[in-house]
């Protein structure tokens, strides 16, 4: 097994947001970048030694640069009833925080959240469209027509006074150096040369979800835990006798898992679960077929295990034999000792 190297992928948004990237979608952008410049049949052996776990490849979330996620789950289980409301107000205001503050402030003193007065706020307001029927159609008279897209503002907060509108992100890359994912590191380092756009949303089209590689940074982390800060979309991984095709639901209840790798007793964890359905460019998005459901651990779940790399996973697409849904967040540790059990 070769040296594991982190890196952090600094980026600037070009545009508007719709949503803040998570893993799958960054990973998504990568294979296809990566398929366009060592092709197809390469890109698809990468997604199936990746999804038979043959190399290590962790992503995170798209991040607002110099933050982390709040750690909400463990936040909450440490507040005492008498300060509870005015915490759990805190918390509320504050999606991410400075990376600092979590690993060496709120981990062993969740009560700080109250002193953390440079913090990342989301907001989303509607902005309306206009879509021109009659030219796209060729119909003359036909009225246009009204539309509302989400417009997402990452707010840098000072106390509780927004700062400014954040442009500069970044997402974490974790991978074997003598593995065959260096190749997709090269396509990283190509395209910061070119500024060639990441699109990392839809309505890319319209200058929306662009983003381009400002920076490459190695990441030096010496930590040796068995805590981490989940900073991306973390699919646990399941019995071999599991068969997803037969099921209603692609994860079913923990007790049908293999988690032998996870302590529920010790992790903090929230869930987030998608429906998936096929999409075909003629079509849209298919409405006849069974629907299929997927539950992911968030970003800023608290992940208590000794061997992370057996923890994620990705699975086989029910609708595309080629495609992955990718679950192989990455981790980051925190220092054991600074927890409050």
């Amino acid at each position: 097994m070769g040296e594991m190297k982190i890196y952090k992928i600094q980026t600037k948004l070009q545009g508007d947001l719709t949503q803040l990237p998570d893993s799958q979608k960054i990973f998504g952008a990568l294979i296809y970048l990566y398929a366009d410049q060592y092709g197809s049949e390469t890109a698809t052996r990468l997604v199936k030694d990746i999804k038979d776990k043959k190399m290590v490849f962790e992503v995170s979330n798209m991040l607002p640069f110099g933050y982390f996620p709040l750690p909400e789950s463990y936040l909450s289980s440490c507040i005492q009833k008498k300060s509870a409301k005015e915490i759990y107000q805190s918390m509320k205001k504050r999606q991410y925080v400075l990376e600092r503050s979590i690993k060496y402030d709120l981990v062993k003193n969740p009560a700080a959240i109250n002193a953390c007065c440079d913090y990342i706020s989301l907001s989303t307001n509607p902005q309306l469209r206009t879509a021109i029927d009659s030219r796209a159609y060729d119909l003359p008279g036909l009225d246009s027509t009204l539309y509302s897209i989400p417009r997402l503002t990452v707010w840098q907060m000072k106390g509780n006074k927004k700062n400014k509108s954040v442009t500069d992100f970044c997402f974490y890359l974790k991978f074997e150096e003598d593995s065959n994912v260096k190749n997709l590191y090269q396509t990283l380092i190509d395209i910061k040369k070119s500024q060639f756009p990441l699109f990392l949303g839809p309505r890319a089209s319209q200058g929306m979800n662009t983003f381009t590689i400002q920076n490459i940074l190695e990441e030096k982390i010496e930590i040796q835990s068995s805590r981490y800060l989940n900073l991306g979309m973390l699919l646990l991984k399941h019995s071999e006798s599991d068969k997803p095709e037969k099921q209603t639901n692609l994860i079913q209840e923990k007790s049908a898992m293999h988690l032998k790798s996870l302590d529920f007793s010790k992790s903090y964890f929230s869930l987030f679960t998608s429906e998936r359905r096929p999409y075909h460019i003629a079509e849209g998005w298919s409405t006849s077929v069974k629907k299929q459901f997927i539950s992911f651990i968030q970003a800023g779940s608290i992940i208590y295990t000794d061997h992370p790399k057996q923890l994620g996973c990705s699975i086989q697409s029910p609708f595309d034999p080629d495609a992955i849904v990718f679950g192989n967040s990455f981790l980051y540790p925190l220092k054991e000792e600074d927890f409050l059990e």
